[in-house]
């Protein structure tokens, strides 16, 4: 094979960078390059280098593929300016046959930044918020679809809900759907059981928190803690939806009608939750709502300085109080 000079219409090398927070979507990239290789040589054809080896890697990019197929190299992370002029050099006489994946952090206004992105093809995986449970339920749709089974909508949303951005739990969960139930038709009570929510047990213990209802504050207390559920996150949760509550009294206070400036100053990424969370505010108030979200951020404060678990339900109870 000979060395090419790259132009705009011969390109003998693909090159990918693919960046950002979406560790298993970028994983996921990987792999469906990887399976475009010839799988009887594939073993011989895939291989990975720090990006401190960069010039072991060059040297395995110049070689050439075993038997005729394609060679697949992927560098994992940050390119140095030291190593600018390797990788010029490299995107300027690309070796046949052979695709190069850069898996690292580009930042445009540095040298290898603008070299990479002016050369290469940037693939830009960026996790959706936990909040966009819209976009998050067709995410989840869509991944049923990948894997053989057609998701009902509120299955989905829950999901979506339970699972939040890790798109590797929520490949996960669908999986445990298919294998507990096949393709047979999921029912939404078998679905909870499946895949436990923090968000919707959080939901509830708010709820009763709000309520001063102790005995099911108790329970579902107990409840998380058995599942497994770290305190922190049992208290990140409920400290979400108190926030979010705090937020959307203050505005209503504020004379703030409108649901899309609501949705706006709330952080609602979801305005049909607009209507239920003004349910859940209607009793309480703004006063009683900061005393609760106070409690919270001590409570949160404590276990990171060593809390025992055992102690966070009387944590709990104790901040029923603040709405008195």
């Amino acid at each position: 094979h000979s060395f090419n000079c790259i132009t705009e219409s011969d390109i003998t090398m693909q090159v990918f960078v693919a960046t950002g927070d979406d560790e298993y979507q970028i994983e996921e990239f990987v792999k469906l390059k990887k399976k475009e290789l010839d799988p009887v040589w594939v073993d011989l054809n895939y291989h990975e280098f720090l990006s401190e080896n960069l010039k072991e890697a060059i040297g395995c990019i110049r070689a050439i593929p075993f038997s005729t197929s394609q060679k697949l190299v992927v560098i994992r992370g940050e390119i140095e300016k030291e190593q600018a002029d390797r990788i010029e050099e490299l995107l300027e006489n690309q070796q046949e046959s052979t695709t190069v994946i850069f898996l690292t952090h580009l930042d445009g206004r540095t040298q290898v930044g603008k070299l990479l992105t002016s050369k290469t093809q940037v693939k830009q995986f960026k996790a959706l918020p936990g909040w966009r449970i819209q976009e998050l339920t067709q995410v989840c749709t869509q991944v049923g679809i990948t894997q053989g089974i057609q998701l009902p909508l509120q299955v989905a949303q829950y999901i979506a809900e339970a699972v939040g951005s890790d798109r590797r739990k929520l490949s996960k969960e669908i999986e445990k759907l298919i294998l507990c139930r096949g393709k047979q038709t999921i029912k939404f009570s078998e679905v909870k059981k499946l895949i436990p929510s923090i968000t919707h047990s959080s939901l509830e213990l708010a709820s009763a928190i709000k309520k001063k209802d102790a005995v099911s504050v108790s329970k579902i207390t107990d409840a998380l803690l058995c599942s497994g559920e770290h305190p922190l996150l049992v208290v990140a949760a409920v400290l979400s939806l108190v926030r979010t509550w705090l937020k959307l009294k203050a505005a209503l206070e504020a004379g703030i009608r409108d649901d899309k400036k609501l949705a706006e100053a709330c952080e609602i990424g979801n305005p049909s939750r607009l209507y239920y969370l003004k349910q859940e505010v209607k009793d309480i108030s703004l006063t009683g709502l900061m005393e609760i979200a106070i409690a919270f951020f001590e409570t949160e404060c404590s276990i990171k300085q060593g809390l025992e678990p055992s102690r966070l339900k009387e944590r709990f109870l104790i901040s029923m109080t603040k709405l008195e």
